[in-house]
């Protein structure tokens, strides 16, 4: 809601299971308190306000390694159930003109996570959209199309190693068209937590991890790319990067 709202959008309509999570996005966003939903499984497809686009991440564990990459075995998987809603509003005559889903590399690690993902690309593409696409070139010389595109936190100015896929799409009958996805981080980006955090000297000592304490469980070293994942406990002579 916020990246969309940085774009220029007006938020029409939230929905997320998390009750004081999307009230307090509903909050800053002044999207219409009627228009504010709990489970997604709940909503009333057919009145639901007729919008310009629609923004979605789904529940990321059934696609990640922590959820065992168990796809629509895991209950919490929504991603085909969002692209059936999808379809759905436009079959009724009130299509999304462009979607956005996002969700973890992991769907595209997993033979499970591949096929819904293929599947979704299918119902999409007959539903009337067309879908950004990424080619890569193989090690046999070949080309293969991937019907998502990659973004990294990092090349878009946040002090974070994450990166998601995704499926974007614009309806092949309005006005929108597919742009490609530009990194924009810039030299006044910050490149560390240090530059973002509370000096150490006013920061209550009880608030650091003992010495002892510090653990670094991850490569690379510091001397690496500083996009790179760290786990680090914060500790009074120092601040470490995040993990993704």
């Amino acid at each position: 809601a916020a990246g969309a709202m940085l774009a220029g959008m007006e938020i029409k309509c939230l929905f997320d299971i998390d009750t004081e999570a999307v009230n307090y996005v509903a909050e800053f966003s002044a999207c219409p308190k009627d228009q504010v939903y709990g489970n997604f499984d709940d909503l009333p497809y057919e009145d639901l306000p007729v919008t310009d686009g629609l923004s979605v991440g789904t529940p990321c564990p059934p696609y990640s390694a922590l959820g065992s990459h168990r796809g629509p075995l895991d209950k919490r998987d929504r991603f085909l159930a969002v692209v059936d809603f999808i379809v759905y509003r436009a079959s009724i005559g009130k299509p999304y003109l462009f979607v956005s889903l996002e969700m973890v590399p992991g769907m595209h690690i997993s033979p499970q996570g591949r096929r819904v993902h293929a599947e979704a690309v299918s119902k999409l593409t007959a539903a009337g959209y067309d879908l950004g696409h990424t080619d890569i070139r193989l090690a046999n010389g070949s080309s293969q199309r991937l019907w998502f595109n990659e973004v990294s936190a990092w090349e878009h100015g946040l002090v974070v190693n994450k990166i998601r896929h995704f499926t974007r799409g614009v309806w092949n009958k309005g006005p929108y068209s597919l742009g490609d996805v530009i990194p924009t981080r810039s030299n006044s980006d910050p490149t560390s937590m240090g530059e973002l955090m509370t000096p150490d000297a006013d920061v209550a000592a009880h608030l650091f991890a003992p010495v002892s304490k510090q653990f670094y469980p991850c490569n690379p070293s510091f001397t690496a790319h500083p996009s790179k994942p760290r786990i680090v406990a914060r500790s009074s002579d120092g601040v470490g990067q995040p993990s993704d």
